[in-house]
């Protein structure tokens, strides 16, 4: 067992094994503990357990912050079913924003967007990040993704009435100010503290379209490697209320009220072609 090639007992055994498995194994020598530790190792596990599950479930299910105390669900969008995480948050009080998840790491706040922890639902381990100095009182964006260029976790605390911008980095492990320029200021919908989309390695966020040229709300993109932000393009509605990603797509959500029988209906549209408006499918 010993003489087990490294290259083979990472890709062909240890990376198909359960967490609750992996952090048993850890015992069994230095060089597994080594191993089954190094981040690098739960990148590639991750993208080996994507390719083994031909559902792609992975990728079909979404976090959700409940309104109760100490409870978090996972929404599998194809089946509809919501099931309950157990997650026991070793935090002095319940988190109160999910900042975003990526890799298998979610970022939380408490305390108002004051105090922010990475956190690994499957290892339970944390991590408090730094205070980062911002305003209480000011609206802000939020955002945390993976930055593949520099194998770095960062998150994003935009100010929307100053051109301010916070990027915490993992591996420096302290915030640091970025000055962006737009042209203008940011103003935010009715998601509240809005929530950056990660996808294709930058956060989205949808904000007022009036003040960008546009009646319809605008996503903007922050590039993680680059750090600079991109316009997108316009939303397909003027009811659209947040972004996500469906289908390896970025997807839309737009509420419609009937006004009739008082009920609220949700749509869901998918950008077909990245930055194309015309390629919106309902």
């Amino acid at each position: 067992m010993w003489n087990i090639p490294r290259d083979i007992l990472e890709a062909e055994i240890l990376c198909r094994l359960s967490i609750k498995s992996l952090l048993r194994f850890k015992c069994v020598s230095k060089e597994w503990h080594c191993l089954i530790s190094d981040p690098k190792f739960a990148l590639y596990r991750q993208k080996k357990q994507g390719e083994i599950d031909n559902n792609n479930t992975i990728h079909q299910r979404v976090l959700v912050l409940a309104i109760s105390p100490d409870r978090l669900q996972s929404l599998h969008c194809l089946t509809r079913c919501i099931t309950e995480l157990n997650f026991n948050f070793p935090f002095e009080s319940r988190p109160n924003v999910i900042i975003g998840s990526c890799n298998g790491l979610v970022c939380m706040a408490l305390h108002g967007c004051k105090d922010f922890f990475i956190y690994n639902p499957s290892t339970r381990a944390h991590k408090k990040l730094p205070d980062p100095d911002i305003s209480l009182g000011s609206p802000y964006l939020y955002g945390f993704g993976y930055d593949s260029s520099t194998d770095d976790y960062k998150v994003l605390a935009v100010s929307c009435l100053r051109v301010l911008l916070k990027v915490f980095s993992m591996k420096a492990f302290s915030w640091r100010d970025v000055h962006y320029n737009l042209g203008v200021k940011l103003f935010y919908g009715t998601e509240s503290p809005p929530k950056g989309c990660l996808f294709n390695g930058a956060l989205h966020w949808l904000v007022s379209g009036f003040h960008f040229g546009s009646q319809d709300p605008v996503i903007i993109a922050f590039d993680l490697a680059e750090e600079k932000f991109c316009r997108v393009g316009e939303a397909c509605h003027p009811r659209s209320v947040s972004l996500g990603v469906v289908g390896g797509c970025l997807s839309l959500n737009v509420c419609c009220s009937n006004c009739v029988d008082k009920t609220t209906d949700f749509e869901l549209w998918v950008m077909k072609q990245y930055g194309v408006h015309s390629s919106w499918e309902r």
